[in-house]
């Protein structure tokens, strides 16, 4: 007979390995193609196996009214392809939310069932080697740096933007362990507190204000769900440093100007006009003409428009509807640190996806920072702990 505690564990180390892997492979692979791969072995193979292991668990915690919205969606998606007049193969297609399901039964199996060490740990560890890959790469950027040089980073990272939605997501995980963090969390403390400098002087180098706004909506977050002297001091902290570097490089903020955004989302309202009540499908066509910049354009901008042009406007309130899910319910739940760390991700994602984001449900890449992890772990926060990863809750969140 199969000892189902030694499944635990084994599942346990090698869910953990394969999320440390998906949150920092993309500093250390040679090749982009990788990173999905390494995704499916190690993350979404464990996840199926311990969706089978552990039915009960997995199935209680997706009767959450954030989950049920998520599954809605996933079904939603899958009927839209019957109308989608996209190039790709509606199997290639149908894929895809799959691997964003796995991703989610994967975190809530780390959290419900069994963790090696805790979620909060693992994310930590992985700020602190992303951390060290800047201190490698920064040097180099710093002397080869030209005007209008922008930070890409190592491994297979391709566009500093992207690079900016892994650094904010690790760098909000950060900031909210260093301010939730007391006394007998010494080790803690003082990753978190290396790493933000860290991974903030990253963010700044790829000249991206995107997660400059998902910060500031996080530290207004957290002055709501948490508030503490701690919390109003590193909001003065951060609003000291953003005036510091306005006066130093005004340019960072006002060079770009606004990017087009404005015309660009005027022209993505028209295209869903198309279809504003059932969308153009999943992955359809939805090329819209910007009139004022002479261009074609399938990126509208901001990830509530994708899913709008894509899914129409019943897509966007199940949409809407899972995130405020997720968000009350961690709200509720805000005496427990696990809670707040998950909704402070998941809020600087939806404001990182205000002027970002058009491919809102792909195969594993940078957009999954901003968009799938942070619901992930929104709605694995709020679902009970039991045995091994319950004990491992009561030591640190």
């Amino acid at each position: 007979m199969i000892d189902q505690k030694k499944i635990q564990i084994v599942l346990g180390a090698w869910l953990s390995i394969g999320l440390f892997t998906l949150l920092t492979g993309l500093f250390w692979l040679p090749d982009r193609s990788l990173y999905p791969k390494t995704f499916y072995a190690l993350f979404a193979l464990p996840a199926l196996i311990g969706a089978l292991t552990a039915r009960k668990e997995i199935l209680d915690s997706m009767r959450h009214p954030a989950a049920v919205f998520f599954l809605a969606l996933i079904i939603w998606v899958l009927i839209s392809l019957s109308w989608s007049e996209g190039d790709q193969s509606s199997l290639s297609l149908a894929k895809r939310p799959v691997y964003v399901l796995l991703a989610v039964i994967g975190i809530i199996y780390l959290f419900r069932v069994h963790a090696v060490i805790s979620l909060q740990k693992i994310i930590l560890i992985s700020a602190a080697v992303v951390s060290f890959f800047i201190i490698l790469t920064s040097h180099e950027f710093i002397e080869t740096f030209k005007p209008g040089s922008r930070y890409i980073g190592p491994g297979s990272l391709m566009h500093p933007l992207l690079t900016s939605h892994v650094l904010g997501f690790l760098f909000t995980a950060s900031l909210v362990s260093l301010l939730l963090s007391d006394v007998r969390q010494r080790t803690i403390f003082w990753i978190s507190l290396i790493c933000c400098p860290l991974l903030l002087w990253g963010l700044f180098m790829t000249g991206s204000r995107t997660p400059l706004v998902g910060i500031a909506a996080v530290l207004c977050w957290l002055c709501v769900i948490r508030p503490s002297t701690r919390t109003v001091g590193m909001v003065a902290v951060m609003a000291l440093l953003a005036l510091i570097a306005y006066l130093a490089q005004p340019d960072i903020f006002t060079s770009r100007g606004v990017s087009w955004r404005p015309e660009i989302w005027s022209a993505a309202v028209q295209k869903i006009m198309d279809h504003p009540l059932i969308g153009h499908g999943f992955a359809g066509n939805i090329d819209f003409t910007v009139e004022a910049m002479h261009r074609s354009w399938r990126d509208p901008h901001n990830i509530s428009l994708a899913v709008a042009l894509e899914l129409g406007m019943i897509g966007l309130a199940i949409w809407i509807a899972m995130h405020a899910a997720a968000l009350y319910a961690c709200f509720k739940q805000r005496a427990i640190p696990q809670a707040v760390l998950a909704s402070c991700l998941l809020v600087f994602g939806l404001a990182a996806g205000l002027t970002e984001g058009g491919n809102f449900l792909s195969r594993p890449n940078e957009s999954w920072f901003i968009i799938w992890l942070p619901l992930a772990f929104c709605m694995a926060a709020v679902s009970p702990r039991i045995g091994h990863a319950a004990s491992r809750d009561k030591q640190y969140p």
